[in-house]
């Protein structure tokens, strides 16, 4: 336990730090003091990487050199002024002191260890010290292999010595440790400050809940007003006294509001702030640690150039996304069936049905139970998601009895949903792409019908329409004498003058 506990420890001292605005150094110094190690391994310790990692980033971003490995790296994080000849530590070249400050992102002193003699300079005043921060090595024990790669113990408590409190007169150190306790104190009183205040997250979470229903039942635009003041107030309580915890839960509820408004946009005809707002949900989810939530930011940034006419540029968050979620969440599951309709839409159809496969395999591997984003059940959900995607995946691969098919699956798996997860423009979307498949098997009346329905359920739902419009083309390109075509036409034509 000992080893993973110390990793664990600093690994969520670095997140909340630098969710709190905390620079490298600060960090580092942090690190320094309750580990007791060298500048060079707080750096290491403070972004979280081995000294194999730190000698991979080396050698990638200067491969002509020759080859560092974590030997190299543990020959210099372990010298120290006064290092006796003949040790395995070793003072490193000022060259690859510089290339080391780059990869953590410091100031080359920053990773030199030694004495400070300004305190010889007559005219330097003195300056008041508190103790080093209580080591977490004797907190909870660390393993002999750890402490190997740390560096040695005798060097470590050598480190520890404060000169101005050994040297100085008992009063100045009474002093200098009161001025000390009242300092932790203050550092604690801090700590706990907060400006949230009692059954904000609660209310947070009822919102997001409401604004999750209301995408499929209300205008987008009034379910955006709402979604933004509250995104606006999250922002203020961010910017207000929070306690490191609340912050992180801010931040998560900032990136969900994030994902909820880069629907809303896209769906309001506005791609740019979509992306905008998609790209805010990643990065506060990537900094809350909330994998799944990275995953939610990466489905709307690859969906975005799908309506956007620039399918390329789809893939890259897909994929991003899918090494990012956990296998065991239902979005990994979106994701894997939204890449797949990216292929099927580059033409690449081994591409695509190996991502339905794996869409599928995980799938099935899900718990019976497991909720979707706030309170769904997944199963339904996910299954029409799977089937849906499928249709329109083997719409533009041209096969045309496979996307009938499965959009006749897809329509029936959220028709026997249950009444809360039987949300129209998805019924909608399953007709259009039935309709669509139809049309193209030589049925053009019958497409119609489910046009007209499909109209009927999610009119007003922009992408919807989107949709709605290849079916239009489809059916008025070939049979613009049949009654039904021209009463779809018609209607079609409506409603993309309203929204």
């Amino acid at each position: 336990m000992a080893g993973r506990s110390l990793k664990g420890e600093v690994d969520e001292l670095r997140r909340n730090m630098r969710e709190a605005g905390y620079t490298w150094r600060d960090i580092a110094q942090v690190v320094r003091d309750r580990c007791r190690v060298t500048p060079m391994t707080a750096f290491r310790l403070a972004h979280g990487w081995t000294q194999e990692e730190v000698a991979d980033r080396y050698n990638d971003a200067w491969p002509s050199e020759s080859p560092k490995t974590y030997k190299h790296l543990s020959a210099w994080e372990n010298w120290r002024p006064g290092t006796p000849p003949g040790s395995t530590a070793r003072l490193t070249s000022y060259q690859n002191l510089d290339r080391l400050a780059q990869l953590y992102q410091c100031a080359v002193v920053d990773l030199l260890d030694g004495a400070d003699y300004s305190d010889r300079d007559a005219n330097v005043r003195p300056t008041l010290v508190t103790p080093a921060a209580a080591s977490m090595h004797n907190k909870i024990g660390v393993s002999s292999d750890l402490m190997a790669e740390e560096g040695d113990r005798t060097n470590r408590r050598d480190a520890l010595k404060l000169s101005l409190v050994g040297a100085a007169a008992p009063e100045v150190v009474r002093r200098v440790l009161a001025d000390a306790a009242d300092e932790a104190m203050e550092f604690t009183r801090l700590s706990g400050a907060s400006g949230v205040g009692a059954g904000t997250m609660d209310h947070l979470q009822s919102v997001l809940i409401d604004l999750d229903q209301a995408f499929y039942r209300q205008p987008h635009s009034a379910v955006f007003r709402v979604a933004r003041a509250y995104r606006r107030r999250v922002h203020t309580l961010l910017k207000g006294p929070r306690t490191l915890r609340e912050a992180r839960e801010l931040y998560v509820y900032a990136a969900w509001l994030d994902e909820e408004l880069a629907w809303l946009a896209l769906n309001l005809g506005d791609a740019r702030a979509a992306e905008a707002y998609a790209i805010d949900c990643y990065e506060h989810a990537d900094q809350a640690g909330h994998a799944e939530l990275c995953g939610w930011a990466a489905d709307i940034l690859s969906t975005i150039p799908m309506y956007g006419g620039s399918v390329n540029r789809a893939i890259m968050p897909v994929r991003k996304g899918i090494l990012k979620t956990p296998s065991t969440s239902p979005i990994a599951v979106r994701l894997r069936a939204n890449a797949a309709r990216i292929h099927a839409r580059l033409g690449q159809r081994d591409e695509c049905e190996e991502m339905l496969r794996q869409a599928r395999e995980v799938y099935d591997r899900l718990p019976s139970e497991v909720p979707l984003r706030f309170t769904a059940d997944a199963g339904p959900v996910l299954e029409y998601t799977l089937l849906d995607y499928a249709a329109r995946s083997y719409l533009w691969l041209g096969d045309n009895d496979s996307a009938k098919a499965h959009a006749d699956q897809a329509l029936s798996a959220i028709e026997s949903a249950a009444p809360e997860q039987r949300w129209p423009t998805k019924a909608a979307s399953a007709r259009i792409d039935l309709a669509l498949a139809l049309a193209k098997l030589g049925e053009p009346e019958e497409a119609a019908a489910h046009g007209q329905k499909a109209l009927a359920l999610g009119g007003g739902y922009r992408l919807l329409l989107t949709h709605a419009g290849q079916l239009d083309k489809a059916l008025t390109s070939q049979y613009p004498d049949l009654s039904g075509v021209r009463e779809l036409h018609e209607r079609y034509q409506k409603l993309t003058q309203a929204v």
